[in-house]
């Protein structure tokens, strides 16, 4: 299942007044440098806000005419270091794409695909680039449980993943439709295994109840679905 989510990029384009290897058939043309700026957005009612990371490919495909033939710009990305990406491209019509790479079951980070067609590198304004995942998430507060005991989440016979942490969170994004095993333990060593089945879209916070020797809350909140990355161009 893939649905908008609410990831955000400001991609930013400044002109300066040179020309560019990527053009074949050469023509004086002004240079756009662009830079990636994510913004993290929290879920309300959930305080959950979504991380980033990984790899990702950005891709631009110029729309070409007849007086102007352009060559697509490909590049890999490091999310977490994404506020330091610059690339410059021709001043022109494009189509974008910004897809992560990760195609593990879990992994600690979201994973996404996003895209805008026919978009003009060439002045200031905001592009919605439309973002689909398959991805939900499950948390625990580091609050609730033994901090000193990393908590695993393993599917079938496969490698336990560890959760990562984060923002007074243990968490893990699964993809869609993926059952498995969380396990954790509580700083008085009782620990606790539960099945669970990821669904996309959601998150799934787990609350150990106090005196319940095993019992645990669920709950399932909705990612935002009216969001989407975000573009400037300057």
């Amino acid at each position: 299942m893939k649905k908008t989510i609410p990831i955000f990029f400001i991609l930013f384009a400044l002109f300066t007044g040179c020309t560019k290897e990527h053009l074949i058939n050469p023509a004086p043309q002004k240079l756009v440098t662009v830079s990636l700026h994510p913004n993290y957005l929290v879920l309300p009612p959930s305080n959950w806000q979504q991380v980033l990371g990984g790899s990702a490919s950005l891709k631009l495909t110029p729309q070409n005419s007849d007086s102007v033939t352009l060559s697509s710009i490909s590049t890999s990305i490091n999310l977490k270091d994404a506020a330091s990406y610059k690339q410059q491209v021709i001043a022109g019509t494009y189509d974008i794409t910004l897809n992560t790479q990760s195609t593990a079951v879990a992994d600690t980070f979201i994973r996404f695909t996003s895209k805008a067609d026919h978009v003009p590198v060439n002045k200031d304004e905001t592009i919605d680039l439309a973002a689909t995942t398959t991805d939900g998430v499950i948390t625990i507060s580091t609050k609730l449980i033994d901090s000193t005991v990393t908590p695993t989440f393993k599917v079938g016979n496969q490698t336990a993943y560890n959760l990562g942490k984060t923002n007074g969170y243990y968490f893990l994004y699964v993809k869609d439709a993926t059952g498995g095993t969380i396990t954790f333990s509580l700083s008085n060593g009782y620990q606790y295994m539960k099945d669970l089945t990821d669904r996309a879209m959601n998150q799934y916070d787990l609350i150990p109840l106090s005196n319940s020797y095993g019992e645990l809350s669920i709950k399932s909140y909705p990612f935002n679905t009216i969001s989407s990355t975000k573009i400037s161009i300057n």
